[in-house]
Formats: C-alpha cells, structure tokens, sequence
C-alpha cells in the first residue's frame, strides 16, 4: 500500500532493520527493542520487534500527519493538529471543537520520538 510517507519509511526503517530502536512520548519509553520488520496498512505503521519481553512483538502507531526526519538516528511522527490542519486557524477551531465532542487518540497534538541506539 503506499502513502505519501512510504518513501521516509522505506529509506529510514530498511536502514535500520536489526537495529535496537526506541519510541519516547511524553518523555516516557513506549517501546524498546530491536526492529526486525514493519509494515504499513490505511491506519497504523507496525513495527514488528524483539524486546525484553517476547520476541516478534507488533507494536502500532498511527499513520502521523508528518514525520520530521532530525538526523540518521531520530525521526519524529507528529499528530499535531495544526500539523494537520496546515495551520489554517478557522479549521483548526472546528477541528479542536470536534475533538472535545469524542475521545481523541491519546497521540492527538503530541509527538512520537523514534530513537535508534
């Protein structure tokens, strides 16, 4: 399936398969461990990793509104709605208000830090 972001993805996580890899956010690690596959689908990107814990575990994150690529050990997924919204204020308001209405994502303007170690 592609999406506008297949490209950043393919070019980021294929140089860094079996690598130990590391999702931060709110200052907290989601997840850690080494990344042996992902794959993508409409809604999420799934990272397929050897942890601690269990070997082959999918951890999932939603398709972000942008990635910014920091450097050739730190990507981030921004869920910002201004991101989203393309800082088109009147937009921004609707959206903000619809949020309210319904349980947003946990992710909903934050970021996930993608770490390589």
């Amino acid at each position: 399936m592609d999406t506008i972001y297949n490209d950043i993805l393919d070019v980021y996580f294929k140089e860094n398969l079996l690598k130990n890899i590391q999702f931060v956010f709110n200052n907290k690690t989601l997840k850690e461990g080494k990344l042996i596959s992902y794959k993508q689908d409409i809604y999420n990107v799934c990272f397929i990793m050897n942890t601690k814990k269990e070997d082959n575990d999918d951890f999932y994150l939603p398709i972000p509104f942008n990635i910014e690529y920091k450097d050739k050990n730190n990507i981030r997924f921004d869920y910002k709605l201004k991101t989203f919204c393309k800082n088109n204020e009147d937009l921004h308001g609707v959206l903000s208000d619809l949020t309210k209405k319904f349980e947003p994502s946990e992710y909903l303007d934050r970021c996930v830090d993608i770490k390589i170690l």
